[in-house]
């Protein structure tokens, strides 16, 4: 019985072994496969792992090309814009070339035709001369044989002939007395008499041209409206008030403004010439466009004056801003006349300008002769000396702003020397400090020493331009033609306002030449010199 117990013990403890080692057995197995999915995640999430940081690496690179790209193509449009900036500055510099070649040429016809006539006329004269001569004395020998006759005959024409060409002199004798004065006292710059010709032509042109329009003007302005829907002047007006404005160039540095100013107003000119050229009708309709877009020039230019109206950016440059579109006008469309129909109405207003000092004995009154240089009597009142002060003022920096350019500032220093030479009145120191205050760094520019050597003759005490003026402002222009009760200004005494607007143009122009000459001596070369 203990045998048999024993073994059932022995028996079942077998089969719990068996059952414990089986279960051993199934957990061993268990482990094995949990080991194998450890194994399998950790390969996949290395997989995964893998691919996460090629697509990265393969983005990153996406992103390079793109950049590049990019750039690539930003670079690319730089150049381009680069290039046709080049383009256009070459354009320019081309044209500008042109320009100035044509300008040149036409200097030389000129001066060429104007020799020629000269020369013709000389030739005719003579010509006239012997023919006169040889009739004369054929006349003379059919009555008398004698020699004694032909040589009265002789001395009849040589005497015609000495009038003739005395008669020039006439003219240059207002010039005679105010010769320039150097530091040695000696006298120089003779005047070109034939300037003041010219002018005297330009200013005939606009009277005739004034004439002209002014009898066809009702005609004209119908067929405009008709054609336009509004006359010449709102056409041009239409065009003028899309001009490109200035005041934004105050944030530039003041380096580069004069070239963007040139810029600016080229684009404006060629809206201005594009507006002219749109004008395909007769012949009489393009003059009065070109006629009326002078005048509404002349319009604003006095507008901008009259309000008080200023641009900030550099001096003068209210009055530089149209002068210069207006140089692009005359120049690229000659036709136009735009500088002769100014400078001719300028001209027209004051014969100081030309200069030329009227006589009484070609006048009704004295009236008519202060109108004449400038002067005038609005309604039956005395027109104060301010107001005809600013008016000369406006008409002087219109002419010569106009005049500031390569073509002609050869003809600006022949006026500048007129005006010098010319006899004293009492507009002569406001002309020259307008003149100065608009041309002369231009022409300390072209002709350095020479001019800033004018300018010192000027200050010289005693017999220099200032000092001779002034003495004349309290000797004797009292007495002039303006200052007398019955004509314009106020009574005519030394408490006269116009003396003291003179008085105070003697210091403005001597202050004016000090200052010119100082900029001179600091600047050395002409080139450094300001432009405005």
């Amino acid at each position: 019985m203990k045998l048999q117990k024993t073994q059932e013990v022995e028996k079942k403890n077998k089969q719990e072994l068996d059952d414990f080692q089986r279960q051993i057995a199934y957990v061993d197995q268990e482990i094995h496969k949990l080991r194998q999915l450890l194994q399998q995640k950790e390969l996949e999430k290395k997989k995964v792992k893998q691919q996460i940081e090629e697509e990265i690496q393969q983005e990153i690179q996406r992103q390079e090309q793109l950049s590049k790209k990019q750039l690539e193509e930003k670079l690319q449009k730089l150049e381009q814009e680069y290039n046709e900036k080049l383009q256009e500055l070459q354009k320019l510099k081309e044209s500008r070339l042109k320009l100035i070649q044509q300008q040149a040429q036409q200097e030389k016809l000129h001066i060429q035709q104007a020799e020629e006539q000269k020369k013709m006329q000389q030739e005719q004269f003579q010509s006239q001369q012997k023919s006169e001569l040889n009739q004369q004395i054929n006349q003379q020998q059919t009555i008398q044989s004698k020699p004694i006759v032909q040589e009265e005959v002789k001395q009849q024409i040589t005497q015609q002939t000495q009038q003739q060409s005395a008669m020039p002199l006439a003219q240059s004798e207002q010039f005679q007395d105010n010769r320039l004065i150097n530091k040695k006292n000696v006298k120089y710059l003779e005047c070109n008499i034939n300037i003041i010709e010219d002018n005297k032509k330009i200013k005939e042109f606009y009277i005739k041209l004034d004439a002209w329009y002014n009898s066809r003007k009702s005609a004209i302005n119908m067929e405009f409206k008709k054609r336009y829907g509004q006359d010449i002047d709102g056409v041009l007006q239409n065009s003028l008030s899309r001009l490109e404005k200035l005041q934004e160039l105050e944030k530039y540095q003041p380096q580069y403004v004069p070239g963007l100013i040139k810029q600016i107003n080229q684009r404006n000119a060629d809206n201005v010439m594009q507006a002219l050229s749109s004008i395909q009708d007769t012949s009489d309709q393009k003059k009065v466009a070109y006629y009326r877009a002078a005048h509404v020039f002349f319009l604003n230019i006095f507008k901008l004056r009259q309000t008080g109206q200023k641009l900030e950016v550099f001096k003068s440059q209210y009055h530089d801003f149209y002068s210069d579109i207006i140089h692009n006008i005359n120049y690229q469309m000659p036709q136009t006349n735009i500088k002769s129909i100014l400078m001719g109405k300028a001209l027209q207003y004051s014969c100081l300008l030309l200069p030329y000092y009227p006589d009484l004995k070609n006048f009704q009154d004295e009236l008519d002769m202060a109108n004449a240089m400038g002067y005038r009597k609005a309604d039956q009142e005395r027109e104060n000396y301010e107001e005809t002060s600013n008016r000369m003022s406006n008409y002087c920096r219109l002419m010569f702003s106009i005049l500031v350019d390569d073509a002609h500032i050869g003809r600006l220093f022949q006026m500048f020397v007129l005006y010098l030479n010319f006899r004293f009145h009492q507009l002569s120191s406001q002309i020259i400090f307008d003149f100065l205050d608009f041309t002369g760094y231009h022409l300390l520019r072209k002709y350095g020493k020479v001019f800033a050597e004018i300018l010192e003759g000027m200050l010289c005490r005693g017999d220099g331009y200032c000092d001779r003026y002034e003495k004349y402002t309290s000797d004797q222009m009292i007495n002039e033609i303006q200052n007398c009760e019955d004509v314009v200004g106020d009574e005519p005494d030394k408490s006269n306002t116009g003396i003291t607007i003179v008085e105070i143009y003697n210091k403005k122009l001597r202050s004016q030449c000090e200052s010119l000459i100082k900029d001179f001596r600091q600047k050395g070369i002409n080139n450094n010199l300001p432009r405005y």
